[in-house]
């Protein structure tokens, strides 16, 4: 089956980053800043190092873009995120995961997400499907997303906090989207929505492409949607930025809605 070899070292990588980056956790965590304001740690550059020296002992003639890495040049592009929510590992909360996607020409072919706290494993390529293995589970879960009449209102939706939840309040209320999730990392928020928990998440602005390319592989194999607020498909071709405001969603027709309103605006 095609991604056998890819599917089999992107989760090992990920659980071993994982086992070392709880040791961390464990401990004292004293971490730096970057000039956005956002935290780094030493367990950040320590799981990179895993993810990145793993990646080009299998697949060496592969690029990498990873936020703790200079842009590695190669045909297929794997976009790594070794801790996705290092604010919520700094303070302990739980709510950070692991990202190993891996794009072909401009695609997502692959995606692992891993939460170390809750031992919680989400992996997906279009051959094998989307599935999670939760702590204590020999069997896998494949995820599958339900769908139901979404003209109903109360819908819920998945943030990274009050500031999101603002800029885009307007097209919230106008999908019925009324009960929010606040959590920390944007893998998490999406595995929300591919486990069938949350119905639809518009990001920020500032996400980078190792932010998203690993759980949009995973949704959009559990039959869910992942593109642009503006309409367009989101396009990986080696960069860092995303280029705007990134819609997932359990139904394509909760993103119809959010473009046709969207450009009313």
């Amino acid at each position: 089956m095609k991604y056998n070899l890819e599917l089999r070292v992107a989760k090992q990588l990920a659980l071993k980053a994982g086992k070392v980056i709880m040791e961390y956790y464990r401990g004292n965590l004293e971490p730096t800043y970057k000039k956005d304001g956002s935290p780094v740690t030493e367990a950040d550059v320590r799981a990179n190092e895993i993810i990145v020296e793993g990646l080009r002992k299998y697949f060496p003639y592969d690029g990498i873009v990873s936020e703790e890495l200079e842009k590695v040049k190669g045909d297929r592009k794997w976009y790594i995120d070794p801790i996705d929510g290092t604010r919520g590992f700094v303070e302990k909360n739980g709510e950070f995961a692991v990202h190993i996607g891996l794009c072909e020409e401009t695609t997502p072919v692959l995606g692992v997400v891993y939460q170390p706290v809750a031992l919680t494993l989400f992996y997906a390529t279009p051959e094998h499907g989307a599935h999670i293995r939760r702590k204590g589970q020999n069997e896998l879960t494949e995820l599958s997303l339900i769908t139901y009449d979404f003209n109903v209102k109360d819908l819920t939706y998945s943030t990274k906090g009050r500031k999101e939840i603002e800029e885009n309040r307007i097209l919230l209320d106008k999908i019925g989207a009324t009960r929010n999730f606040i959590i920390g990392s944007e893998g998490l928020r999406v595995m929300g929505i591919a486990t069938n928990i949350i119905d639809v998440r518009i990001s920020g602005k500032g996400l980078n492409t190792w932010d998203v390319c690993a759980p949009q592989a995973i949704l959009q194999c559990a039959r869910g949607f992942v593109g642009l607020l503006n309409g367009k498909p989101i396009n990986y071709e080696g960069q860092s930025k995303i280029g705007g405001k990134v819609v997932y969603a359990r139904h394509k027709c909760l993103v119809d809605k959010l473009w046709t309103y969207n450009e009313t605006l």
